[in-house]
Parts: structure tokens; C-alpha cells; sequence
């Protein structure tokens, strides 16, 4: 069977993409997320040397990357230079753009370890202090500052999660 490349088929762009965005949210957690029509005109008009795959990495970037529910062209560029055109390396918006991505992802990595922690012990924050090796008031910390982006954290529903200051 001979599939032409995604170049040829770019009518296929738009179904393949919410599909690529669910696989995204189901693989690395969170709502599936939409591309915004300007952000799928972005995608329809690039050749995609890589074919599916490489659409398949740059979304899954943009729904690991981008803020909101929907994901623009802005956050695709950030995600692929090939979607960026001219890009201009070493600003300053550059370094506090990779500082907010880093920040995110260690608030990302700290609420999963402690949903994870909360849910093995029942929403118990001094066992799941315990089970994660830590001081119950350290893991409280971190729980509340889970908290206060506003995550719902497990056990919360019958006060087991809820979080001292």
C-alpha cells in the first residue's frame, strides 16, 4: 500500500489533529485541548517533511507547553522552529519564556507526585508525607501550593485533603 505524504493529504491535517491532541491528553494527562482555526491554517500550511509523526511530536509539545484549552499558532511556534520561520535566538523574552516553561513543568511533575502520593494513602497527608520519604509539614507545603494553582487534590471531598497553612 503506497500512502502519499501528509504534503499531499492536507485535507487529513484536520481530522488528524484533534485526534493527535486526545492521544496527547491521554498519554501525558490533562484535557484534551483544540487548535484554534488560525493555529490549523498554521499546520495545513506546512509540508511535513516528517510526515504524521513529526505533526504527531510538534502537538503533543504544544499540549504540554501551551496554558489554556486552546492551543494558537503562537504556542506551535514555540513548539516547532519550522512553524517559527525567522527565529531569533538569546532574547530576553527567550530566557524568561524557558524560565516560565521550566516552572510549569516542575509545578506539573510536583502536583502528579502529589496526586499520586494522596491517592495511594486515601487523601492521609502524614502517610503520604511518609510514603514519599518526607516531613509531613514539607509535603503539606508543597500539597497547598498544589492547591493554590487549583487542583482538587484526592481525598479533599471528605476533608482527608485538606491542607493546613
Amino acid at each position: 500500500i503506497e500512502l502519499p505524504p501528509l504534503r499531499e493529504r492536507v485535507d487529513d491535517i484536520a481530522l488528524l489533529v484533534p485526534h493527535l491532541l486526545a492521544k496527547s491528553a491521554r498519554s501525558e494527562g490533562g484535557a484534551p485541548k483544540t487548535a484554534s482555526p488560525a493555529a490549523l491554517a498554521l499546520l495545513c500550511a506546512h509540508s511535513w517533511p516528517g510526515n504524521v509523526r513529526e505533526l504527531e511530536h510538534v502537538l503533543l509539545r504544544a499540549h504540554l507547553l501551551s496554558a489554556g484549552a486552546i492551543i494558537d499558532t503562537q504556542d506551535l511556534q514555540k513548539c516547532s522552529a519550522a512553524l517559527m520561520g525567522e527565529q531569533c535566538h538569546g532574547t530576553k523574552s527567550d530566557h524568561n519564556w524557558l524560565r516560565e516553561q521550566k516552572l510549569r513543568a516542575v509545578r506539573d511533575v510536583e502536583r502528579r507526585f502529589i496526586e499520586h502520593a494522596l491517592t495511594q494513602t486515601d487523601g492521609n497527608i502524614s502517610e503520604a508525607a511518609r510514603l514519599c520519604n518526607m516531613q509531613r509539614a514539607a509535603f503539606s507545603k508543597m500539597a497547598k501550593k498544589v492547591r493554590q494553582d487549583g487542583h482538587t487534590l484526592p481525598g479533599a471531598a471528605h476533608g482527608a485533603g485538606t491542607i493546613a497553612a
